[in-house]
């Protein structure tokens, strides 16, 4: 806390560094969710975060755009093209280097160095704006 001329406090608000990068989701109903083929998918709504579904985390994006775009060309074999973007998003990152969700009566565990390169792993991811 600061003190003014006046012997008043003032509360000074610690600023959080900021995280960018890209994220593929499936527009799909009008939703923009998780391009998961199956498994636990995560609604994304523009301007908001949003964390994991329960039995599922952390959530997954790109460092770079050329690295989405790449992921984006792979999903392509198993989403229709037409329902795959591209956003670039805020996120804030986690401590935790393993990928887990729980998908057909087991829990399926994945290490971030077993995942695209590039991939980033947050707790909370807000897209912003669609870019491809």
């Amino acid at each position: 806390m600061k003190k003014n001329k006046k012997n008043a406090r003032v509360s000074v608000k610690k600023v959080e560094p900021k995280f960018f990068g890209f994220k593929v989701v499936r527009k799909s109903e009008g939703k923009l969710i998780s391009c998961s083929v199956k498994g636990l998918r995560v609604q994304y709504i523009t301007d908001k975060f949003v964390g994991p579904r329960t039995w599922g985390g952390p959530l997954t994006l790109f460092k770079s755009l050329g690295r989405a775009l790449v992921f984006k060309e792979e999903a392509m074999k198993h989403i229709n093209p037409d329902e795959l973007r591209v956003y670039r998003c805020e996120y804030i990152p986690t401590i935790v280097d393993i990928g887990y969700r729980y998908m057909e009566g087991k829990m399926d565990m994945r290490p971030l160095s077993e995942m695209p390169e590039g991939t980033v792993l947050a707790r909370k991811v807000k897209i912003l704006k669609k870019v491809a």
